[in-house]
């Protein structure tokens, strides 16, 4: 997502340990969690490289049974402000709708909110995330609206057990 001169970009990325780094080799050896990195990027002249301005990693903390979070989307407001709309889950969780943000000050809303807890395990074809989107309100342009997938009940009548649940963020 561009805005002002700036990129941000999201993504979910393997960790291992508690504080939220990785020094294992590409091959992913030493997973044992995985969490959502994201970026913020000046653009700069056509020729010139990108900029670092920030970045920060949103991670399951606790040495058992950590979170996963998987499978984000990101907007940020015309203040500058910031949210992630993703997936989590851990070994007693079914996957859930989360979603976190940072004010344009950098101040965090804190731990990742839960907005719709997983209902049961999930079984299906493999494609999870294809529904992950948050966006702006377009009348305010500063309201966010998150549709993120949760694991639904596996003995509904249909051939995939997952829901969408959207949800409005105004901070």
């Amino acid at each position: 997502m561009i805005r002002s001169s700036l990129l941000w970009i999201c993504q979910h990325v393997g960790l291992a340990g508690t504080n939220g780094n990785y020094s294992g080799s590409e091959t992913g050896t030493n997973v044992d969690r995985s969490g959502i990195q994201w970026l913020k990027l000046q653009l700069n002249s056509s020729n010139a490289p990108l900029t670092h301005i920030a970045h920060g990693r949103i991670y399951g903390s606790v040495a058992s049974q950590p979170y996963y979070y998987f499978m984000p989307s990101l907007m940020v407001n015309t203040n500058g402000d910031m949210v992630i709309g993703f997936s989590g889950s851990k070994t007693n969780e079914y996957v859930g709708a989360f979603y976190v943000g940072r004010l344009a000050d950098g101040t965090t809303f804190g731990s990742p909110t839960l907005v719709q807890a997983g209902r049961a395990y999930f079984i299906g074809f493999p494609q999870w995330g294809d529904y992950s989107y948050t966006c702006l309100d377009p009348v305010d342009g500063t309201t966010f609206w998150t549709v993120q997938e949760y694991a639904e009940n596996p003995d509904m009548p249909r051939t995939a057990t997952w829901g969408t649940w959207i949800t409005t963020i105004k901070h």
